[in-house]
Formats: structure tokens, C-alpha cells, sequence
């Protein structure tokens, strides 16, 4: 394996790897990264508005010591440049539990299993169909009211828009009930966001990928280069739907959610930095110094 280094005229995401035909999984460790037995010792020149700015690598031959794994998955194939990030709302940049759907299903007699919006898109009647959405609408009226960034979400956005990456929140909540919860964030705003998609708008809502097809246009990319982030199955499902990259924000490693398709996993929002920069296809997790299963 050889390794590309940039010559910091380049665009920071300037790193890149070619292995042999018999490639090998990638550890990063604190001082560089491992590749079967060979490790290299990655020295980095910093630019406060960029990042990473330029590499030199040298390698360094031993046993394996404690690392964190980016491990390649079965599907990674091609490097793909991320140009916008799309976020889930409700538990990805808000904090998780505001909204509590077993009380919301149980008040509008939905099954537990079924989904809110099918389940009053499916009353036969009109006016049953209108009283439903309104107590839903009150429900996540007192929960925006309620809410709070989630852990990082105001440091991520501030990092992206450094970066001059443009971001959009897609939901299946009202957009009132979205800019009353971002009243809630003090280094944040709805401005701080392109594009803001939410069950008013005449698209069918995830885990349809029509939502995140029409915000990579909005965003002016294609969807290849965008990365769906969101911590629900939804959120994935509709990313792949649309054939953008997605990420599956899973804090406590949920069991429900060990089964859900996703390009990565992770545990905590500061972890998208190094999936941006990178630029990777498919398969890497980031987790917390041990290998999940994406």
C-alpha cells in the first residue's frame, strides 16, 4: 500500500490510500493509522478554518496497540465527497425523550407498531383525520416547548457552516414545531439551515426518499454527495431511498436498530467531523475505541 500525500494547495479533504488487490481493513490509532502489521505515523499542519490542511506519513512496523476502528465494510468501493449534510430533528439535533410517541399513540388510539402519520392518513373520515392532527399538533407543541440541543448538535452545525457546507433538517414534524424548538438553541438558528422539509410540505414523509431527493436539489447536489443523518430507521431508509450516504445516530447502541442499513454508525454528533472530511463511501463505523456493526 502506498499512500498520496497533498501538497496543502488542495482542498483539506486531500488524504487518500491505494491498496493492493489484496487490501487490508484501515485501524486508526492516536498517532496515524494501521494497515495489517504496518502502521503510519501521520503528522499533521493544522489551519484553524479548515482543518486538516496537509499529511507526511512514515511507517512504523510492530505489534498492534490500542486503536479505534474505521473498519472498510463488504460494500466500500469508491471514495464519494460529501457536499451537504441532511439532519433528522427530533432526537438527532434535539435531545432525545422530549416527544414521547407511546403517550401520542395511545391518546390518538394508534397502535403501537404503526407509525402516527399512516395511522391518521388511514382514518376513513375526514373530520377524525383533522381532530387527530390537531391533538397530534399539540403534543409536539408542548414537546418543542420542551426541548433542548442535543449533545454537540450546536457544535456540529457551527463546524459546518465554517466549512461552507450547506445543511438541511428534514422531519416528520410540523415546521412550527421545529422553529419553536430551535428558539430553544442559543448558538443556532433555522437561518443556519438551506433547506427545512416537514409534513406541511406536499411530499410523502420518510422513510420515502422523495423528501431528501427534493432537498439535494434544493441544496444543489446530487444525492450521492449527501449525507442523511438521523436516529431512526426512518432516516436511513430514506436516505437509501434517495441514494444519498446515511448515517444512524445510535448513542446507546440500541438493540432495535442493531438490523437498520446504514453507511455509518455513531455514537455521538462530533463523530460526523472525520465521515466529512474523508469523504468514505460505505461500511466505516465510528465508534468509542470498539467495532459495531453498521
Amino acid at each position: 500500500m502506498d499512500a498520496q500525500v497533498g501538497s496543502g494547495t488542495e482542498s483539506p479533504d486531500i488524504f487518500s490510500l491505494r491498496a493492493g488487490a489484496a487490501a487490508c481493513p484501515l485501524f486508526f490509532t492516536r498517532q496515524g493509522f494501521r494497515c495489517g502489521l504496518t502502521e503510519f505515523i501521520v503528522s499533521l499542519r493544522i489551519d484553524s478554518e479548515y482543518g486538516i490542511h496537509a499529511w507526511l506519513c512514515k511507517e512504523v512496523h510492530g505489534p498492534p496497540v490500542g486503536y479505534q476502528s474505521f473498519e472498510r465494510g463488504p460494500m466500500q468501493k469508491t471514495r464519494c465527497c460529501i457536499k451537504a449534510v441532511l439532519f433528522d430533528f427530533d432526537g438527532t439535533l434535539t435531545r432525545p425523550g422530549a416527544i414521547d410517541f407511546q403517550i401520542i399513540k395511545k391518546a390518538l388510539g394508534c397502535p403501537l407498531d404503526q407509525p402516527v402519520l399512516e395511522f391518521i392518513d388511514a382514518m376513513a373520515e375526514k373530520r377524525d383525520r383533522r381532530n387527530a392532527m390537531r391533538r397530534l399538533n399539540r403534543f409536539e407543541a408542548e414537546a418543542a416547548a420542551n426541548s433542548r440541543p442535543n449533545d454537540g448538535a450546536q457544535e456540529i452545525i457551527i463546524w459546518l457552516k465554517r466549512r461552507t457546507i450547506p445543511m438541511g433538517i428534514i422531519t416528520r414534524n410540523s415546521r412550527h414545531s421545529v422553529l419553536r424548538s430551535l428558539e430553544n438553541f442559543d448558538a443556532i438558528g433555522a437561518t443556519d439551515f438551506e433547506v427545512m422539509i416537514t409534513r406541511d410540505d406536499p411530499l410523502p414523509p420518510k422513510p420515502s426518499g422523495a423528501g431528501v431527493l427534493h432537498a439535494a436539489g434544493q441544496l444543489g447536489v446530487k444525492p450521492r454527495h449527501l449525507l442523511m443523518v438521523g436516529d431512526y430507521l426512518f432516516d436511513p431508509m430514506a436516505g437509501k431511498d434517495a441514494g444519498a450516504m446515511t448515517v444512524l445516530l445510535d448513542p446507546l447502541n440500541d438493540h432495535r436498530l442493531r438490523g437498520v442499513d446504514c453507511d455509518f454508525r455513531i455514537r455521538q454528533l462530533h463523530q460526523l467531523r472525520p465521515i466529512v472530511l474523508n469523504g468514505m463511501s460505505c461500511g466505516p463505523l465510528v465508534g468509542d475505541g470498539d467495532a459495531l456493526q453498521g
